[in-house]
């Protein structure tokens, strides 16, 4: 099975194209849906990253590192979505960026601990510096999303269809809620979580492309 490895990777990779090709032609670019659409990029391009490491064998810590860089801005887009959600684009929301900007700009300066442990076909193993407070910081903005659309979901304003902020809510849960409790539970599932979660969030990448495909004419085109 070695000459399979990253396969799944690149599969995901080819469906969240397709997403993100029906999110550039036919949703509205509104300022929630503009997030959306960098987000289910950026889950593409780290399941292309992990592709071409698993695959070819590549173990150079700037290829992991242009990976985590991906993953790393995913927590605070979907935080910045759900906060334009219900209360519209202001520009204090930006601040939501800055815990993954520390970690963007400190991780360069130590790159060598940036490995590749292991590939297999489902998923990959790394190694990488601050492991528990980079998790603390990934997690509560996922954690603070969660619960502002449980709040705020069936107090949805006219122009913004409830069953859009629940399927929005449904997806975060499905692909958060479950994986959290696994990796809590085993160690194994720990050490690989940021390849299993980025897989399990094609679940959201699709509810995040239904929610922006139906939400025209609700934000507005910016």
């Amino acid at each position: 099975m070695d000459q399979f490895e990253g396969i799944l990777s690149l599969f995901i990779a080819c469906m969240e194209l397709v997403l993100l090709l029906n999110l550039l032609i036919f949703a509205e670019k509104n300022s929630v849906n503009k997030p959306i659409i960098l987000l289910i990029f950026l889950l593409m391009l780290y399941q292309v990253y992990e592709f071409v490491i698993c695959y070819f064998g590549i173990n150079e810590p700037l290829v992991v590192y242009l990976a985590f860089l991906g993953i790393t801005l995913l927590p605070p887009l979907g935080l910045l979505v759900s906060l334009r959600m219900f209360q519209g684009n202001k520009s204090w929301h930006k601040v939501v960026f800055l815990p993954a900007l520390f970690f963007i700009f400190y991780f360069p300066t130590v790159l060598t601990e940036f490995e590749v442990v292991r590939c297999t076909v489902l998923y990959a193993v790394y190694n990488y510096p601050l492991g528990t407070l980079y998790g603390f910081f990934y997690w509560l903005p996922i954690g603070i999303i969660i619960i502002l659309i449980a709040l705020t979901w069936h107090r949805a304003e006219e122009k913004l269809p409830k069953h859009l902020a629940l399927i929005m809510l449904v997806s975060f849960i499905v692909t958060f809620v479950p994986a959290g409790l696994l990796f809590l539970m085993s160690d194994f599932m720990s050490s690989i979580k940021e390849s299993i979660l980025c897989k399990i969030a094609l679940f959201l990448a699709l509810g995040l492309t239904y929610f922006s495909l139906k939400n025209k004419s609700v934000f507005g085109k910016e």
